[in-house]
């Protein structure tokens, strides 16, 4: 019997979550056993080799997006020789990719020295462990084009389980590999070798769900299918630059700024560090989201998705107004008290707030994202992307020198509010729904004075149990306390009448009942 797309959300996104905090777990396990066998200076240069890929990467912009959503359709009409059409584009230009990431880092060689002339010599070859690293990110592109099939066909939870099993055999054989051999080597080879697996072992989980598929031959798409896909990525390209150009323009400027050393950096991502974890799991469950909602808008019904929209919105609130309560009331006390235990660890209140209100601006985002990448809006607003990361740099270099660290956290912020934030909604609303945005300015104002009562609240009482407590690890459970109940609680008072309310509970009551029926089987 095929699952509702409510039944593939749900499985693909416990799959992402499990994923994600098995992933993790075993990375900080993975780091430590690194970091204790070969030392600081290694992985300084795994480090710095990887954020060199990462920019590289960048050949890749958006291309899996653009395909998925070409996908929907046929696969909606079972239309298998078009399908075939487009996985035979999709695999051509994955080994361009491929191609085109080897022949970069070839390019690069020459320059080695004076991109790693900070690193302190180690054993091995830079330019062995470079091409190493240069053959594992490529490698990432052998046969994984089948990976969208799977995602736009609403079935990512075979993805993410054969991931979830890789990662725990890659994280137990470089353990191994580095307290046994202590090889750099042969650490980045287990990492090379995983890539070529775990698609080998998806791409033929893919042939055996389309099995039609596979049999047929790839013809030459028509010119305008062509075009309006070459369209859509060049307009996703845009978004994805701009998502590299904030993560690192911030962190960039602070550290060329002379008024702020290294350390103060290495603090600042301590904060970023825990919220970019938040962040991942968040996105793990609209990742598996995107497909049901490319389902949904092919039968181009504006109110019935207008109607999973409302849900969505109010399931994001709802996530974001606990996580974002929890993140600006635990993340001081955490790093201070239980994680680091030193005071010059903490950063000024203003830090953790403007970073937790980014967090919460950018996170809201996600369910308009959602839908214009599931309804293919790739093309208008493109250069929306490209204005708020020109404003971003503007306002960060401006804002610097009179408000500091601050003034250029913040600098995100404000060109966040003065292009998505506004605009998003604004085309969705017109294109989507054909509805008047002002419907969506209500939810939004009306969720986040919520969230900023439920964070007050939550403070004021934090701060007071803390001078009554006065002892750290005592003091910081009843923070988790607080975390829990107040926002909860608050949202459950407010909103327990109404039809949003209603229908999600509705939604998640046939899951909850399995979990009862599973756990009184367990029961002797």
């Amino acid at each position: 019997m095929a699952r509702s797309r409510t039944e593939n959300v749900a499985l693909g996104s416990t799959m992402g979550l499990i994923l994600k905090f098995a992933t993790y777990i075993l990375q900080f396990a993975v780091k430590t056993i690194f970091i204790k066998t070969l030392g600081d200076n290694y992985n300084g240069t795994a480090g710095l080799f990887t954020d060199i890929l990462a920019m590289m990467e960048l050949a890749e912009l958006g291309l899996s997006a653009a395909i998925a959503y070409a996908l929907y359709k046929p696969i909606r009409e079972k239309d298998n020789q078009r399908i075939a059409d487009l996985m035979g584009l999709y695999r051509k230009a994955y080994l361009v990719i491929a191609g085109v990431l080897m022949i970069a880092g070839f390019a690069l060689m020459p320059f080695l020295p004076r991109l790693v002339r900070n690193v302190p010599d180690i054993k091995e070859s830079i330019y062995v462990i470079f091409f190493l690293y240069v053959l594992r990110t490529s490698s990432s592109y052998l046969l994984a084009y089948k990976q969208t099939l799977l995602s736009a066909n609403q079935q990512r939870y075979y993805i993410l389980r054969i991931q979830l099993l890789c990662t725990v055999v890659r994280s137990v054989t470089e353990c191994a590999v580095l307290l046994i051999f202590r090889s750099f080597y042969l650490y980045i080879s287990v990492g090379i070798a995983y890539s070529l697996v775990s698609n080998w072992i998806i791409s033929r989980k893919a042939d055996k769900k389309f099995p039609e598929v596979k049999k047929l031959k790839p013809q030459r798409l028509d010119d305008e299918s062509r075009k309006a896909l070459y369209r859509d990525v060049g307009a996703l390209s845009i978004y994805r630059i701009n998502a590299t150009i904030l993560s690192s323009t911030d962190s960039i400027i602070i550290s060329a700024a002379s008024s702020f050393g290294v350390a103060t950096i290495g603090y600042l991502s301590n904060y970023r560090h825990i919220i970019s974890t938040v962040q991942a799991v968040i996105n793990q469950f609209f990742f598996s989201l995107t497909p049901s909602l490319g389902n949904l808008a092919v039968e181009k019904d504006a109110d019935k998705q207008y109607h999973v929209f409302r849900i969505l919105f109010f399931m994001t609130f709802w996530v974001l107004c606990f996580c974002s309560v929890s993140l600006i009331t635990l993340l001081t006390p955490f790093i201070r008290d239980i994680w680091l235990r030193e005071a010059h660890y903490a950063m000024p209140f203003s830090i953790p707030a403007i970073l937790v209100f980014d967090f919460y601006i950018g996170a809201f985002m996600r369910p308009m994202n959602s839908f214009r990448n599931a309804n293919g809006l790739f093309v208008q607003g493109r250069w929306r992307p490209a204005a708020m990361a020109v404003l971003n740099v503007f306002l960060s270099l401006a804002l610097l020198k009179p408000l500091g660290i601050f003034g250029v956290l913040a600098a995100t912020s404000i060109s966040r509010i003065a292009t998505q934030m506004w605009y998003d909604p604004y085309l969705i609303y017109r294109e989507v729904f054909h509805r008047p945005v002002k419907d969506y300015w209500k939810l939004y104002f009306s969720y986040s004075c919520v969230t900023l009562l439920c964070i007050a609240a939550t403070l004021l009482l934090s701060e007071a149990a803390d001078a009554q407590i006065g002892e750290k690890l005592p003091a910081f459970l009843v923070r988790i306390l607080f975390c829990a109940v107040i926002p909860n609680s608050v949202i459950v008072l407010i909103f327990r009448r109404s039809p949003v309310y209603q229908e999600c509970l509705a939604r998640l009551k046939p899951y909850t009942g399995r979990l009862r029926r599973v756990f009184r089987r367990k029961k002797p």
